[in-house]
């Protein structure tokens, strides 16, 4: 676990560099990252939001988390499909919905334009802005580091890049000189833990 981390942020640094100055700067703001049709009221007639419920997992988070499409969509989340080791599964049901999705902000956008709104660049778009995180890579990203629980299975479902074999290459020399000694400690915990258990329990295996 500990490995994949440090490769989580190697390439957090990366992808950092990568997504330019304005992203760098950017400020934390409060965000809610389950705002997902189960925590919201409806009025039947309308079809209109009343109320939205459950802020248990409100935070504070980097404003560009607001540019991924949301995670909920399935009404459940990636990594549910990623335990089943299922991810192709997972496309197949989100892209077409995120590509529904993604019609609502594209017909504001155009519509504020309409009616005399400032005109946007394709870049300052948040439907653009969503579609280029699924593109790069970007949902991902930001969603391992959301899910910290679940980020090594995230990371080596759907960020790994195979070109990259076990991982190993991105170390660099000063943790790759500390790894064998930490594998020893390991190793060496590992048995004393099972010679605790054999004492504990002597006749399980």
């Amino acid at each position: 676990m500990g490995f994949m981390r440090h490769i989580f942020l190697v390439g957090t640094a990366i992808q950092i560099e990568r997504l330019g100055p304005g992203i760098q700067r950017s400020v934390f703001k409060v965000f809610c990252d389950d705002m997902q049709p189960a925590n919201m009221l409806i009025d039947p007639n309308t079809l209109r939001i009343t109320s939205v419920l459950d802020f248990e997992f409100t935070n504070s988070m980097p404003a560009q988390f607001i540019c991924d499409p949301p995670w909920w969509l399935l009404l459940r989340g990636p990594d549910v499909w990623i335990d089943r080791n299922s991810k192709d599964e997972f496309l197949a049901q989100y892209v077409p919905l995120m590509e529904q999705f993604l019609q609502a902000p594209e017909r504001v956008e155009e519509k504020s334009t309409a009616d005399g709104g400032r005109e946007l660049e394709n870049g300052q778009r948040l439907s653009a802005r969503m579609r280029d995180s699924w593109k790069t890579g970007r949902f991902w990203f930001n969603y391992a580091a959301r899910m910290c629980l679940d980020m090594d299975d995230i990371y080596w479902h759907a960020l790994h890049d195979p070109a990259d074999g076990d991982g190993f290459g991105l170390l660099d020399e000063e943790t790759r000189a500390e790894l064998e000694s930490l594998v020893l400690i390991k190793m060496e915990q590992r048995k004393e833990y099972e010679d605790e258990m054999t004492i504990w329990f002597p006749g399980e295996k």
